[in-house]
């Protein structure tokens, strides 16, 4: 995985080295990390170029995308219309996209059915999000997870991953799948005794979706076994952080 967390546009040269990476990885997916550039023109740009190196090497695309609890952040959108334009429908994964939990109800609609129509596989991460993302309000605090039920409920293939496990972003990580979708459930919220999430089959949802994502459709059935943890964690891997 190429990861230029400290921004293309921003940081010289690692355009170079993203492209270096592919050429002799030609299997590796192209990452982005649009929230360290210095503007929304140098955020488009940093989104384009991800976009360039895929299509050159024909690599999917896992991107942090506003991964900030400012609505202002609005790359998401960016994302999903590179993506229809680039025809990589079903090749993109936006992750975090925290921003997306503070927009008015008509923008996130319209992004929501952006996303749909992209076909982009989002991943909510609720540990770290839910620790980090409103840590500076006052009273009243924002949660910081993205919009889980209404892109469900749009269509939109949704995941959930733990991110970090134990670094300064986030040091209490177990790696397991189902911890992070018990605090999903908490971060939303669902409805009281989780009858909400059973309801709509969202916890057997969170493993088939992540593993669709991932490459792997049909898989990641929710069950009860001695099987269902490596079910779980290859659908969890989508995120890189299977147990």
């Amino acid at each position: 995985m190429a990861f230029p967390q400290e921004g293309i546009v921003k940081s010289p040269g690692t355009e170079a080295l993203m492209r270096g990476g592919h050429e002799t990885r030609a299997s590796m997916s192209s990452a982005g990390c649009r929230f360290n550039e210095a503007s929304p023109q140098d955020s488009r740009r940093h989104i384009e170029i991800v976009f360039d190196i895929a299509r050159q090497f024909d690599a999917d695309i896992d991107m942090h995308v506003d991964e900030t609890d400012d609505p202002a952040a609005r790359t998401l959108e960016v994302v999903a219309e590179l993506t229809i334009a680039n025809g990589w429908q079903g090749r993109v994964t936006a992750g975090h996209t925290c921003a997306l939990a503070g927009y008015p109800r008509d923008y996130a609609d319209h992004v929501i059915g952006r996303l749909h129509e992209a076909n982009v596989n989002m991943i909510a991460n609720p540990a770290t999000n839910l620790m980090l993302q409103g840590r500076l309000d006052d009273y009243p605090k924002r949660r910081g997870v993205t919009q889980v039920k209404e892109l469900l409920a749009a269509g939109v293939n949704v995941a959930c991953g733990q991110d970090c496990v134990h670094d300064t972003f986030y040091p209490f990580g177990q790696n397991d799948p189902l911890e992070i979708a018990f605090l999903l459930c908490h971060g939303l919220p669902y409805e009281p005794a989780g009858r909400d999430f059973d309801r709509h089959g969202h916890g057997d949802q969170q493993w088939r979706e992540g593993a669709t994502g991932a490459g792997f459709p049909g898989r990641g059935r929710w069950r009860c076994g001695s099987g269902f943890r490596d079910t779980a964690s290859r659908a969890a891997g989508l995120s890189g952080k299977g147990s």
